[in-house]
């Protein structure tokens, strides 16, 4: 599977901000990305565009086409997707604090045991992860934890849908596209291993479910389950390297998430009154037409290193 994953929003104080994740099939990958391509250039054209096409340019009748032509052509299995909003407000803020804490407090601690198993690059890893981490500001902290939400809620929604519609044996190429617009290049590595973190904390209360009919062969669970059932699923090293954050303007999937997660912020939370999206929301994962995300101050319990077992 393929997932594109944007947002929409400010993220000014007393906004609602908006995180889009979309699903792609590999096989039908490169037709999908040819017709949005396609509309893009239409698009462009007909509005008098010069710089890269943003979703909040695009018009109700854009959007018409965009839904129809791109997302649920019937030459392909549609494009779906899953949205999350979260509040920009002082609760989220402080249960921001209290997440840098636990990272922080994860790094050091698997640090700790790495020192005390002589494995010292990976101690002074796990000290520089932590000390960079402890120095994030509240946003982008925010903006981690979400992306390790919607990650995980994908796979957790993206799987069965494969399963169901018989192209599971596509799951082992599985690619996670994020935009990095608020990444700085140099700590792009940084980034890749706190949401590594994020997604560990957040498959405590959402663990991937796999089918217990497949064979321990099957190329998803060989590539990327090292271990699963209850608690913090234990993915490979290899599960990491899918996941990466790229400039849009270079990375069709990401901007197909960008126009998703505008329409959807633009009908939902600015309340435009899009015909286009009654259609969009049929392509929805979910019943609702996005879950709220609620952050707390309330700390799980530590867990250790799950990764400890690859000595990294």
């Amino acid at each position: 599977m393929i997932i594109g994953v944007d947002e929409s929003g400010d993220f000014s104080h007393g906004t609602r901000a908006l995180f889009v994740g979309v699903y792609l099939r590999p096989s039908e990958r490169d037709r999908i990305v040819d017709d949005f391509k396609a509309w893009e250039r239409e698009v462009r054209r007909a509005l008098s565009l010069k710089n890269e096409l943003k979703g909040y340019s695009v018009t109700d009748e854009w959007a018409h086409v965009f839904v129809h032509d791109v997302l649920a052509n019937k030459s392909h299995y549609p494009v779906r997707y899953l949205a999350f909003g979260v509040d920009m407000n002082d609760a989220t803020y402080a249960a921001m604090a209290v997440q840098r804490e636990i990272f922080v407090d994860a790094y050091e601690r698997w640090a700790a045991a790495a020192r005390d198993s002589d494995n010292i690059g990976a101690a002074r890893g796990a000290e520089e992860q932590g000390t960079w981490a402890r120095t994030r500001s509240d946003t982008q902290l925010l903006k981690l934890v979400m992306l390790g939400t919607v990650i995980t809620r994908m796979l957790e929604w993206a799987m069965p849908q494969a399963i169901l519609n018989g192209f599971d044996s596509e799951l082992e190429h599985l690619k996670v596209l994020v935009d990095r617009g608020y990444v700085k290049y140099d700590d792009l590595s940084r980034w890749r291993e706190l949401l590594r973190n994020a997604i560990i904390n957040e498959s405590q209360e959402h663990p991937l479910s796999t089918l217990d009919t497949w064979r321990d062969d099957h190329p998803f669970l060989t590539k990327f389950i090292a271990k699963g059932g209850n608690g913090p699923t234990l993915f490979t090293p290899a599960f990491r390297e899918t996941i990466n954050f790229y400039d849009s303007e270079a990375t069709p999937e990401v901007r197909i998430a960008d126009v998703v997660a505008s329409l959807v912020y633009r009908a939902e939370i600015k309340r435009e009154p899009l015909l286009s999206y009654t259609k969009l929301r049929e392509l929805a994962l979910g019943e609702g037409p996005y879950t709220m995300i609620a952050w707390t101050t309330n700390r799980r319990a530590a867990t250790d290193d799950p990764y400890a077992a690859f000595g990294e």
